[in-house]
């Protein structure tokens, strides 16, 4: 299992970027962990895993925004998650969030990507989150 929850803070960017996850929770043999990225050692092979990720932000004001998720394996987009819109003061936290299931390989790279439309939003660390659990 690798679990992660934070991913830095400040504001959430325009254009698709790394979500930077801080020392994970769990990280079990196998799982490399550098600078939001996940690299899958030979104790992982053609092991069967669900990815589930959340990216969560909060606005200010009267302002909409909608945040939008990928999964990405070596760099090509795997899966899109859900995105989800704030929409004003009182609808100030938005996030958007997935799952996907594929099979492991030695030197897989897998990331989640995030971008904002609309007005600047901050990152909820604690509402950030990636979590990949495996079966043999």
């Amino acid at each position: 299992m690798f679990f992660a929850q934070g991913a830095g803070s400040g504001a959430l960017n325009t254009s698709l970027t790394t979500m930077g996850w801080t020392a994970p929770a769990f990280e079990d043999a196998g799982f490399l962990h550098a600078e939001g990225e996940i690299t899958i050692g030979p104790e992982l092979n053609g092991r069967r895993a669900l990815f589930s990720w959340m990216v969560s932000g909060t606005v200010t004001g009267n302002n909409r925004l909608e945040i939008q998720t990928v999964l990405q394996l070596d760099g090509a987009t795997v899966a899109e998650g859900d995105n989800y819109a704030a929409r004003n003061n009182t609808q100030s936290r938005g996030g958007s969030g997935g799952e996907f299931v594929a099979v492991l390989a030695t030197g897989q790279v897998w990331r989640v990507q995030a971008l904002r439309d609309g007005t600047t939003s901050t990152l909820r660390p604690l509402g950030t989150r990636l979590r990949i659990e495996t079966k043999s």
